[in-house]
Order: C-alpha cells, then structure tokens, then sequence
C-alpha cells in the first residue's frame, strides 16, 4: 500500500489542546459574568419597585389602593400580598440568563391601562453587564497567562 499520511505535529497538538482550555474557561467566564450582570440587574429592578419607579427613574402613577394602604401604616403601589415583588427572579438556561416574573397578571401591570413598568434593561445596565464582561474575561485570560 501506498499512502500520504496526515496529522498534526506535536506542537500542533498542544496548541489545540491549550485553546480547547481556554474555551472552556471562557465559557465558564461567561456564566459567572452573566450571572454576576443578572444579579446587578436583578437589584436594580427591586430596588426600584421598592422606589416605586421604572427603571429608568421615572415615578409610577400611585393607585388609590396603595395610597390608602400607605395611609392606614401598610405597603404601597403594587405592593397589596408583595406576590409580584417576590416573583421577580432570574431564570438560567445555558448561556442566558432572563429577569422576569410567571405572575398572569404583570402583563397587565407593566403595559397596562396606567402602565407601572417593573421590567426593562437601563443603558446603565448594558454599561455595567459590558464592564463586568471585560473585567472576567481579562482576569481569566491573566489566569492563563494570556
């Protein structure tokens, strides 16, 4: 038989087997920073439905419900049981990480007939989750020796 064999050299071999390393402590990076900008995000929201504004500072129209909850001593706008509040979690699949609530009713509430938004990402966000992304995968590249 006669033949042309192909492979790669041993340096080759090393190399890919370094880059598949860093793959995978990218990846794993990746999760820990999605988590980390999740958490943040996850904050920001809560805090201000606590403030009872939209993320973006803009203060909700007070409902009368909350308005005699506040006078008797009690909560405040959507905070009657805190179903809601309490609600809101991060959901994780994978590399994604997703902010929301399976409440049937926060439809209504965030896009309603008077709107009380509880759910959106601030240019602050995107700025914070991008700097969160490039601090982890710089300490993670360093890690390496990279």
């Amino acid at each position: 038989m006669i033949s042309i064999d192909l492979g790669l050299s041993p340096e080759a071999q090393v190399l890919l087997s370094r880059l598949a390393a860093l793959t995978t402590v990218l990846e794993t990076t990746s999760e820990r920073a999605l988590d980390e900008a999740a958490a943040a995000i996850l904050s920001n929201v809560r805090t201000n439905y606590l403030a009872e504004s939209a993320p973006d500072g803009t203060p909700w129209i007070p409902s009368a419900a909350g308005a005699r909850r506040k006078s008797q001593g009690g909560g405040q706008t959507l905070f009657d049981t805190g179903n809601l509040f309490r609600s809101i979690q991060v959901y994780t699949e994978s590399l994604q990480r997703q902010i929301g609530t399976d409440v049937p009713y926060a439809p209504y509430v965030q896009n309603g007939k008077t709107p009380r938004v509880f759910l959106a990402v601030t240019e602050q966000d995107i700025l914070r989750t991008e700097g969160i992304f490039i601090l982890r995968i710089e300490e993670a590249l360093r890690e390496q020796g990279l």
